[in-house]
């Protein structure tokens, strides 16, 4: 063992089979920050011993891990996150690449991940790890970025290689934000892309650990009710946005980013959308710098489409063939 810096940290993501089975890592994340970290409860012993002394003794009853991955976005291994954060996939070819539609898996119960923790002092698989929630942003003159919040069992020791694969990342030159009519994303995708200086979408799944007799670490970690939400910063040209804002007009909503610097084959991008086929203004403001031009900020919420049958879906385009367990 020896000191280390930040830097040294890595952090891997792999696919379980067995729901709670620690897996090796598939793909190792080009991380911006790692805060994922061991945590623990305990309770003290307050028993009078006719002393003034209040604790004399302390138990550990709780033990699990948790905390947030930030980086940058990745043609490939951002396809584990995705997985872990939706629950399902559905892969199919595209000329030279693959296309993997992202679905909310309406289980509680959805696919759970292995996050591997490698540093200076431990080497650490941390098993049934489940996305609490994930944001994905993008600022002009940026990287695409993505946070996830994380939770999982404490972890045990393990003996890893950690090794990164070529990938592709996305910058504000690469991404576009997209509206259309309610229910029409083929439409939206058709629209012209609407100026906007940053936007973000971020998914909160409700996951909550649950601890039962008998053990420290949980017996499961289960996803709750799914919000998806999102914001878009322009400038303030016209009243648009506010007016959808105000007479709560629904619209469908199109953010992704697409790579057209790397050709994969036969004139293929890699890239990545989001699709929101009902969306509503559930915010609206505006800035008032006297000395700045005025910005108007939308808060956006991505509601259940009956027509279309989901509120969020991905597609993530590379030249990865499946996403599935080791």
């Amino acid at each position: 063992m020896s000191d280390y810096i930040g830097r040294n940290k890595a952090v891997g993501v792999g696919i379980e089979s067995t729901r709670g089975t620690a897996v090796a890592a598939q793909y190792w994340v080009r991380h911006l920050g790692l805060g994922f970290k061991r945590k623990g409860e305990t309770v003290q012993n307050e028993s009078a011993l006719n002393r003034r002394e209040k604790f004399s003794d302390s138990e550990t009853v709780k033990q699990w891990a948790e905390g947030a991955l930030d980086g940058k976005v990745n043609s490939k291994s951002f396809g584990v996150i995705l997985l872990g954060a939706f629950g399902t996939v559905d892969s199919s070819v595209n000329g030279a690449g693959y296309d993997h539609v992202f679905s909310v898996d309406q289980s509680n119960t959805s696919q759970s991940l292995t996050l591997s923790r490698v540093d200076g002092t431990v080497s650490r698989r941390h098993a049934l790890a489940m996305i609490k929630s994930l944001e994905v942003s993008i600022e002009t003159g940026d990287y695409v970025k993505f946070t996830c919040d994380i939770v999982s069992k404490q972890g045990e020791s393990s003996a890893e290689t950690v090794a990164y694969v070529e990938e592709y990342e996305f910058t504000s030159k690469d991404a576009y934000v997209k509206f259309g009519d309610v229910d029409d994303i083929a439409g939206a995708q058709a629209n012209t892309a609407s100026a906007i200086k940053s936007g973000k979408i971020t998914i909160d799944l409700g996951v909550e650990p649950t601890h039962e007799l008998g053990d420290t670490e949980p017996a499961e970690i289960h996803g709750g009710a799914i919000e998806v939400t999102g914001e878009v910063v322009a400038r303030h040209t016209d009243t648009t946005y506010e007016d959808m804002h105000h007479a709560n007009t629904k619209k469908s909503v199109v953010f992704g980013f697409v790579n057209t610097a790397v050709d994969l084959g036969a004139g293929l991008n890699p890239g990545i959308e989001f699709e929101m086929p009902k969306a509503a203004v559930t915010d609206f403001d505006t800035s008032d710098d006297l000395d700045s031009i005025i910005e108007q900020t939308m808060g956006l919420t991505g509601e259940l489409s009956l027509t279309s049958g989901y509120s969020i879906r991905a597609t993530l385009t590379n030249d990865v063939a499946t996403y599935v367990a080791a």
